[in-house]
C-alpha cells in the first residue's frame, strides 16, 4: 500500500480539477500524493499535488514541471502513465494512474529469500523502464525501492511501475537539481553512485546503472552493499569501503550473479555496464524465460555493447575495492 499518513485535512481540497479527492496517499519532501475520483467518469487516478508553500518558488516548481514532463517522454508499461497536468489555485497538479500496491523494498523482503530467477523476473521491468527513459532522453538519477511499487494485472500478476521521476533530466535540460535537504539525501545516497556524490554534473546512464545494482544486491541479500549511521558515514562507505559479493550472505548465489552484480555497483564508472539495456541483457540469463527478454535489450543501432561479466577471481578482487 501506499504510505499511510493518518487522518488529515485537504486543506479546502474537495476537488482538484475535475476529480473528487478521496483520500491522502502520501506525503514526500516537494508534494502529496491523493487518490481522486473523475467526477463525471467515476475513474481513479493518483494526483501529485506541489505542496503550497513551494509553489511560489520557481525553482520548485520548474522541478515539479520537468517531473511531469519526463513521465510524459517515456512509453514503457512499467512506467506510471501521466494523464494529464494542471493548476489547483495556482498550485501545480500531475494526473497519474493509481498504482496501489507494496512498494518494491517491501516486495524483496515478504518473498526473501527469492531465487536468483524470481529476483531477475522482478527486475528486469524496471531496468526495462530506465532503459525506455533513456531512450526518450530522461536520466532518471534516483532509482530506489520506494520509488517502484508493484501493482497487479487483470490475472493478479505482479506488475512493477516506475513512479516518481522527481529528480530526474531531461536531455538537453543544463539546469539541473540539487538535493537541498539532508533527509532526502540519507534516503536516496544509498543509490547513488560515488561520482554522483561527488558532482550532480557527473550523472550519466552508468550512474542508473549502479542504482541498479544496488536493487539487484538488496534483492538478493535485504542488506545494501554499504551503510552507515548518518549521511556522511554512508557516502565515506560509498567512497572507500570494501564490499562483500552477495554469496557472503547467501551461499546459494551463483558466482556469476556475484560478478553481474560487482560489476554493476563498481566504483569507477568506467568498469560498469555501459547502460541499463546492457545490464538488462545481462540479467536475462538468469530469468525464468530468457528469450522473452533478450530482444527487449539487444543494442539499438550503433551502440556498442561490451563483452558480459564473467566471473573470474580478478573481476571479483576488483569489484570489492
Amino acid at each position: 500500500m501506499w504510505p499511510c499518513v493518518g487522518r488529515v485535512q485537504f486543506a479546502g481540497m474537495a476537488q482538484i480539477g475535475a476529480y473528487e479527492v478521496v483520500r491522502l496517499l502520501g506525503r514526500g519532501e516537494m508534494a502529496s500524493v491523493y487518490e481522486c475520483r473523475h467526477a463525471k467518469l467515476g475513474r481513479c487516478a493518483a494526483i501529485k499535488v506541489l505542496h503550497p508553500h513551494l509553489a511560489r518558488d520557481k525553482a520548485a516548481a520548474a522541478r515539479f514541471l520537468r517531473e511531469g514532463q519526463a513521465l510524459a517522454r517515456v512509453e514503457h508499461p512499467n512506467v506510471v502513465e501521466v494523464f494529464d497536468v494542471g493548476e489547483h489555485h495556482s498550485v501545480p497538479y500531475l494526473v497519474m494512474s493509481l498504482v496501489d500496491g507494496e512498494d518494491l523494498e517491501e516486495h524483496f523482503r515478504r518473498r526473501h529469500p527469492m531465487a536468483i530467477a524470481a529476483i531477475a523476473d522482478c527486475v528486469l521491468p524496471v531496468i526495462g523502464a530506465v532503459a525506455a527513459a533513456y531512450d526518450a532522453g530522461v536520466l532518471f538519477r534516483d532509482v530506489k525501492p520506494s520509488n517502484i511499487r508493484i501493482a497487479r494485472d487483470h490475472r493478479g500478476a505482479p506488475i512493477p511501475k516506475v513512479l516518481d521521476f522527481g529528480i530526474s533530466k531531461l536531455t538537453g535540460d543544463e539546469r539541473g537539481q540539487k538535493v537541498s535537504h539532508i533527509n532526502e539525501l540519507l534516503g536516496t545516497a544509498s543509490y547513488m553512485a560515488p561520482e554522483e556524490l561527488h558532482s550532480a554534473k557527473q550523472a550519466s546512464a552508468r550512474g542508473d546503472v549502479y542504482a541498479l545494482g544496488v536493487i539487484l544486491y538488496q534483492a538478493a541479500t535485504l542488506a545494501r552493499p554499504f551503510r552507515g549511521d548518518d549521511a556522511f558515514e554512508l557516502m565515506h562507505a560509498i567512497l572507500t569501503a570494501r564490499v562483500s559479493p552477495p554469496s557472503f550472505f547467501r551461499p546459494d548465489v551463483p558466482e556469476e550473479f556475484d560478478a553481474l552484480v560487482l560489476r554493476a555497483i563498481e566504483r569507477e564508472p568506467s568498469n560498469r555496464f555501459d547502460s541499463a539495456r546492457e545490464l538488462g541483457l545481462a540479467l536475462a540469463q538468469f530469468a525464468s524465460e530468457p528469450p522473452a527478454w533478450r530482444s527487449e535489450f539487444l543494442p539499438r543501432s550503433g551502440e556498442r555493447m561490451t563483452a558480459a561479466p564473467s566471473a573470474s577471481a580478478d573481476t571479483r578482487k576488483r569489484s570489492r575495492r
